[in-house]
Parts: C-alpha cells; structure tokens; sequence
C-alpha cells in the first residue's frame, strides 16, 4: 500500500495519457464526425476502453521499476507528452483537407512542422526536468492537473454523447449485392455471362494454343475471333454491359450511372418474361434501381470484420489529429481505409469479384437446379486482372510469379469446373453461357479486345470458330436471343451479324491519368475495320469527348495524317494514336 501510495501521482498522470490518448480521443472524433463513418458507437465502444486500459497497465508496471529521480523523470515525460497530445488535438491540430485521397502537398509544410515539433520538445523535456528540479510541490502541480484535465475532458465526452444517445444501435441498414444463388440454377433455362476482367481476345488464343486438347472440353462453344470492346478499363465497361448504353460524358459519371438506371433496360425485358436476374457485379457500377431488383440484392445492418485491422486504422486516425504535425505524412489516410472493414450482418456475403473466393464457394457448395424460376447472372471475376496472383491451376501464388495467361487459365478452369457441375446435375443442353471480359489487357492506351466464347441452349460439340465482325454492345440483343425474347430496339444479336456485313464498329478509348473531378475520362472513339480485330485495324474518327462533355473533332489540317499517319515504328511503341497525332501537330 506504501508503494501505491508513493506513486499515486503516476497513476493520475497514467490516467490523464490513456485517456486522452486511448479513449477520449477516438471517441471525440468519432462524435464530432458521426455521419461520415459507416458503423454505430455501439460496434466499437469497448475497443478504445480496451486500448486504454492496456496503454495504463503497461505504463504502471513500467513505472513499478522506478524509483527516485528516475520515477519523477518519468512521470514528467508522460504527463509532457499527454498534455502536448491534448493541446495539439484541441488546438494546434493542422488542417490540410478531407480525407477524401486528394494529393497533399507535404513540402509545404515544412515550416509548420518544425514550430510544431519545438512545441512536443518543450512539454516532453521541460515536464521532466520540473519534476527533477522542483521535486514534490512540481509532483503534486503535475498531479492535480493531470486530474482536472481528465476531468474536463470526461466532462467534454459526455456532453458529445448525449446527442448521439437515440442513435445508438441504430445504424442503418446496407443495400449490398450478395453472394446468394450464385451456386443455384433453374433446370428448365438458364442464362450464365461470365465477365472476366482483363480476359483479352490475345489471352484465350494463347491458351488454346498451348492447349489444343481445351477445344474438346469447352462443348458446345463458339470462339469469336473478330470480337471488339466498348471501353477499355472496367469503369465504363461494366456499366454499358449491364445496361446496354453508351456514355460519351454528358453528364458526371455517378449521375449519368443514375439516369440509365431509370430507364427501360434489356434486363428488364428478362424480369418481365418470368426470369430472375442476378447481378455478381461490382456494386459501383450498376445503376441503383438495377441493384434494388437483383435477385441477390440483400439488406442488412453492418458489423466490423477485422476488429485487429480496424482497430489499427482508428489509432492512425487519432495519430493524424493527436501527435506532432510532421508524423501526417506517415499516417495519413485516403477516406476508404475504415471501409474495408465493413461487411453485412447476414448469412449472405457482398459479392466479391476475386477467384478464389468463387472457386472456394464452388468446391464447398458445388452447383444446384433448385430455382423456380428460370435465371439469367452476370457473374463477373477478377480473370487475368492484376495481382496475377493465381496459376493455371487455381493454386494461390505470389504476385508477378505467374503471367496474365497463366492466371486467365486459373480463371476459365474454375469456369469449367461449374460447368461439370451444370452437367452433373443435368442442367447443362439447358443452359446457355456467355464467357468475355469486360475489356481485354490495358496499359498506357494500347488497342485490344476482350474475349468472347458462347453456347446456346442445347449446343454441344467440339469448339467451333467464327469470324464474323461482332462488338460488345451485341451482347444485351444476344443475351434476349438466347432466352428468345424480342431484341428489337437493344442492338444486334450475334446470331443476326452476316459473315461480311458492315458494321462500322465504335471503341471507346480514354486515359485513367486525364480524369476530370466528376469521374468522368477523356473518351477517344475509333473506328474498327470490320475484317479483324488487329491493332492495325483501329483507326481515328475525327471525334473525342472531354471529361466534361464537350465533342472535340479531330483537325482536318492534321500534319500526320496528311504525312500518311503514325508509322509502324509509332505503333510498335504503343504511343496512344491520339497522342501521336498531337505530339506531331505541337498540340500536346
């Protein structure tokens, strides 16, 4: 008790730390900022309680080791910093923008930094040194103001809450696409696109090529050959695939999301027919009313999944606000970090587009005709997308240890597998399958394709080939034939395109790098000779669409193409054509 009683000022100091440090501040800027965050006070309450609890165990036991002069220095080093951690968080915290991944510009802060750091130096070194010099009357200083401190802000805390009381544990509900069928079809039709991003058109004829005997056991398909994109990044891609419309910028990216979903749909074609539609898409890019009525749309109040990660990006959080300036650059955040520890309280999971996940659900579930009623799914994957971080043999590797084709092999075999599936459960003469991509292999503006394999309904045989000139915006119209459902008004079906017919196919190219604040990118349109697909085969149209919506035509004086255009050496490079065209003309 004697000993206790000796170090009673530590404990008060120890307290004054672990709360300001541990407990009041993650909850001060959790109340003061409620309505950013996803999650209640409820999901997290006990975590700073915890943390502080620690934090001022940890410190008295260190203290226990102390005595004398050592205690004292001791103690005025922690009562310096904690008092330095309350007066930076309440009043010397440095403002520099939302958390909202906007680049900051750290080099001009310099100054303040320095000033700032001469602050916590001053209270961590000069605490100390009173309580060395100025012995028992510094002590008991320090101790009672370490109380009155505590006290404040314990005070300050509860007049935060009190707001908040009548929203604890009402947080609201998610709207999330789910997981759920995902392994369930119809035994009387079913309608399966898979979209594997970054599958390229180069890709599926490298694999084929290294395996002739695959043309055996992909039954019943046809590979298009002369197939092209409508975008080249998944952004647009996804969306125009799950709507059937193009966007050429007329309006911010999430607003023109939100116009096409108000209008009538192919999907809604299916919906109306008798069909159930499943979307296994990335939330982001579907339309909300396209969501609202997937089969595997789910509402559900929200829990934390990783409590240990979370926990670590709360404290950085407090890190940012509560220590010197110059440790923000370290710790600062981009707004999405607490983000990923959010998931559904519900047996159904968000529908993640990554290959494991699926081939794990698909080996433990396998696939059942159980559905009432017939199902179209567009189902999309990670494919041959970076990390390239499964073999061709569906085993987890290393990033960069295997290729993209070998990880697109990994992709079509977990394909293969659901389709052994289908056929052991007898599905299979019913089922029509879709296997493309969103866009095909994109870097720096290179031209290139997705892939493209069908099977209608009741097809079998050995892999057939077909030339024909196709787009990816045939998809929708081919989509409602193979569930013979009228077309008219959403495109062309595949099935309708003649071997030699001209079609003037449109690609959209655009640069992630001259992205405008309202999501929107810089859209540049060619043209596809219908012959093939090559890179030789796209060529400018005289239009683009800046980020904000305004057609720009191509100069009709332009010195290249009056020189004949890039040559083959340009091409070669993968300079995006457009940037060679402006390079020439001194406009870029």
């Amino acid at each position: 008790m004697k000993r206790l009683k000796n170090r009673i000022w530590l404990l008060a100091i120890l307290l004054f730390v672990g709360f300001t440090t541990c407990i009041y501040a993650p909850f001060e800027m959790y109340l003061n900022n409620a309505d950013s965050f996803w999650f209640d006070i409820t999901h997290f309450w006990w975590i700073p309680l915890v943390c502080g609890g620690f934090a001022m165990l940890a410190g008295a036991m260190l203290g226990c080791f102390f005595k004398g002069k050592i205690l004292l220095a001791y103690e005025g080093a922690l009562f310096g910093f904690g008092f330095a951690a309350y007066i930076q968080g309440n009043f010397l915290n440095l403002d520099v923008g939302l958390m909202d991944g906007t680049q900051i510009l750290w080099e001009n802060y310099q100054g303040r930094f320095l000033w700032n750091g001469a602050v916590w130096c001053l209270c961590i070194f000069l605490c100390p040194f009173l309580m060395v010099k100025v012995k028992e009357k510094a002590e008991k200083s320090i101790g009672y103001g370490a109380c009155m401190l505590t006290a404040m802000q314990a005070v300050a805390l509860i007049a935060l809450l009190a707001p908040n009381l009548l929203r604890l544990g009402q947080a609201d509900n998610i709207g999330y696409l789910s997981e759920r069928d995902v392994y369930h079809v119809n035994r009387e039709e079913n309608i399966l696109v898979f979209v594997l991003d970054m599958f390229d058109d180069v890709y599926l004829d490298e694999i084929l090529k290294l395996e002739p005997e695959l043309a055996k056991e992909l039954d019943g398909f046809t590979q298009y050959t002369n197939i092209t994109g409508n975008y080249s990044t998944t952004q647009y891609s996804i969306l125009s695939l799950a709507s059937g419309k193009y966007c050429f910028n007329e309006t911010g990216w999430m607003e023109w999301r939100k116009e096409i979903g108000e209008e009538r749909l192919y999907l809604d074609e299916f919906r109306d027919n008798g069909f159930e539609v499943g979307i296994y898409l990335q939330e982001e890019f579907v339309p909300d009313r396209l969501k609202k009525q997937a089969s595997n749309y789910e509402e559900a109040p929200l829990r934390i999944n990783h409590y240990k990660d979370f926990t670590i990006d709360l404290y950085r959080l407090v890190t940012c606000r509560y220590f010197p300036d110059f440790v923000k650059p370290y710790m600062w955040m981009d707004g999405s970090e607490l983000e990923r520890w959010k998931e559904p309280d519900s047996e159904y999971g968000v529908w993640s587009t990554e290959n494991f996940d699926f081939h794990d659900g698909l080996n433990e579930n396998g696939v059942t005709a159980d559905l009432k009623k017939r199902q179209i799914k567009l189902i999309h994957l990670n494919g041959s997308h970076p990390p390239y971080n499964m073999d061709e043999y569906c085993n987890r590797t290393w990033a960069g240890e295997v290729t993209p084709v070998q990880c697109g092999r990994g992709a079509l075999r977990i394909l293969q597998k659901y389709m052994e599936e289908l056929k052991r459960e007898g599905v299979y003469d019913q089922t029509s399958i879709i296997i493309t991509a969103d866009h095909g292999y994109y870097y720096a503006g290179v031209l290139t394709n997705p892939a493209l394999l069908i099977k209608g309904k009741g097809e079998r045989g050995e892999l057939r080939y077909s030339d024909v000139p196709v787009s990816q915006s045939d998809l929708p119209a081919t989509m409602l034939d193979l569930g013979n459902l009228e077309c008219d008004g959403y495109g062309t079906s595949i099935y309708n395109v003649g071997e030699h017919e001209e079609r003037h196919r449109k690609f959209y190219q655009y640069y992630l790098k001259q992205k405008g604040p309202n999501g929107n990118c810089r859209l540049i349109e060619y043209e596809i000779d219908d012959a093939s697909n090559e890179y030789e085969s796209f060529h400018l149209t005289d239009v683009e669409y800046t980020w904000d919506g305004k057609k720009q035509q191509h100069s009709p004086g332009c010195k290249l193409c009056q020189a004949g255009g890039p040559t083959q050496q340009q091409l070669e490079e993968y300079t995006p054509p457009r940037v060679v065209h402006e390079q020439q003309n001194g406009e870029y």
